[in-house]
């Protein structure tokens, strides 16, 4: 997504906010892997995140802000959060490999 980019959702009630790292708020698709009431997994175009889902210190307002009417309108809120990281899987296979310090500079496929 791009700054000015409009989500569009399902009429749903909002009681979790979560805040995507910086270096991956460029993203094109996104998808939810899979969710449980502690952990939420996402994948952004190509990149696999994770977060764990927690209670807020307060509560998180949303507001819908007009510029040109200088108006504003609560649009939902948020008592649960998540800060996601990026998620990476080993295979068990590339585990029993010699580590080579060289290789630790490879980008995987």
């Amino acid at each position: 997504m791009s700054e000015g980019d409009i989500v569009v959702v399902e009429d749903a009630e909002i009681n979790v906010l979560g805040v995507i790292p910086a270096q991956l708020k460029e993203f094109s698709n996104i998808s939810i892997e899979s969710i449980t009431p502690n952990e939420i997994y996402l994948k952004l175009d190509e990149d696999r995140i994770k977060g764990k889902i927690q209670d807020t210190v307060g509560t998180v307002m949303f507001f819908a802000h007009d510029d040109n009417e200088q108006e504003a309108r609560v649009v939902g809120c948020a008592e649960k959060q998540v800060q996601f990281e990026h998620y990476f899987t080993i295979p068990r296979e590339e585990l029993k490999k010699p580590f080579i310090p060289s290789d630790a500079l490879i980008k995987p496929n």
